[in-house]
């Protein structure tokens, strides 16, 4: 095997010199193939080598020189965006990595380098929204939803933003109407009214665990009237619940729906009778009329999320509440006895 070419350090510069054209000159080097450092006379740049021998021979350039000659220029660059509708707004191009500041067509400023530009991405903004419409739950599934359940769709009283923050109403197939919060609907599959309904087939009597002598069925059929009621404590508070600010399941009396009737019923000289029915309409209208009467002497219900409202009587009990007792409740949260985190 040959021996490799020994030259002498003073015969290096002029060799190099002569098979790189002038473009390259040493700095510094220890030998034919050791370390050496290298000016390019044409960029300037200066780097330095474990073996100088390719660079002696011409058989390598300057790397720099070598990156400006594939270097895309600023005027390309420009055309390509503002081909597209955008507008270019930095000054100069200086690789693909770097950050470029571009008005995009939709009217919004963003940084983006080229890499991403030439593999499709653009607007942040967009593509941050574009991203949450597929997931938006979108009003035609609600309205599917409905069907499959057997319920009619009416219309969105307040118009559809997103889905915590609307209400839909529909009707049943026996024709009540409902107006639920729409993150509602997926946990309640009927009319308000049928629920109602359902609920005193399953608990009527004496043997309802909450039996007050007769007027459980009664307080039921009242509930039908307080529609405005709700509404207007809704309305109150905003449509949301007032401990967390989410979107509220339940709307609480402060003055307990209980005691209230028992006034009602005590005020007009009534008996606690078995179910509605044991009572002739007139009655049934006098006990109305008196209970509204009663319930508008006590302040507006409250909008709770459902744990908040469970806690509640968790800690007060289901009978004979009242304001006072809710007053006390809001201290315990301020206290920070009781928490209640917000959802999403």
């Amino acid at each position: 095997m040959a021996r490799p070419e020994t030259f002498k350090l003073e015969e290096l510069p002029p060799m190099i010199e002569k098979n790189t054209e002038g473009k390259i000159s040493i700095l510094e080097c220890d030998g034919y193939s050791k370390r050496g450092k290298f000016l390019c006379n044409v960029c300037g740049n200066i780097w330095e080598v474990k073996d100088s021998s390719r660079i002696i021979r011409g058989l390598c350039s300057c790397k720099q020189c070598l990156r400006n000659s594939e270097k895309l220029t600023y005027e390309y660059v420009k055309e390509m965006v503002e081909s597209e509708g955008h507008i270019l707004l930095s000054s100069e191009y200086v690789d693909a990595k770097t950050n470029l500041e571009i008005k995009f067509s939709c009217g919004h400023t963003h940084f983006l380098c080229w890499h991403f530009f030439q593999r499709g991405r653009r607007c942040v903004t967009c593509g941050i929204k574009t991203r949450s419409d597929k997931k938006r739950t979108k009003e035609s599934d609600i309205i599917k939803f409905l069907a499959d359940n057997g319920l009619e769709f009416i219309d969105f009283p307040n118009g559809y933003k997103k889905q915590r923050e609307s209400f839909v109403r529909y009707k049943c197939p026996l024709g009540h109407i409902t107006t639920r919060a729409v993150m509602n609907i997926y946990k309640y599959t009927t009319c308000k009214k049928c629920e109602f309904i359902d609920l005193a087939e399953m608990h009527s009597g004496p043997k309802n665990a909450f039996w007050n002598g007769g007027t459980t069925l009664i307080a039921l059929a009242i509930r039908n009237r307080i529609t405005g009621w709700k509404l207007e404590s809704a309305r109150a508070c905003e449509y949301k619940c007032v401990v967390t600010g989410d979107a509220f399941d339940d709307i609480h009396h402060l003055q307990s729906f209980s005691t209230m009737l028992s006034e009602a019923l005590d005020s007009l000289g009534f008996d606690r009778r078995v179910d509605r029915k044991s009572y002739s309409e007139d009655e049934f209208e006098l006990i109305c009329e008196k209970f509204l009467q009663i319930q508008n002497d006590y302040p507006l219900g409250v909008c709770l999320r459902g744990d908040v409202h469970d806690k509640f009587h968790e800690i007060f009990g289901m009978r004979n509440n009242t304001p006072e007792q809710w007053d006390e409740f809001l201290k315990m949260i301020d206290r920070g006895l009781i928490s209640f985190p917000k959802e999403g």
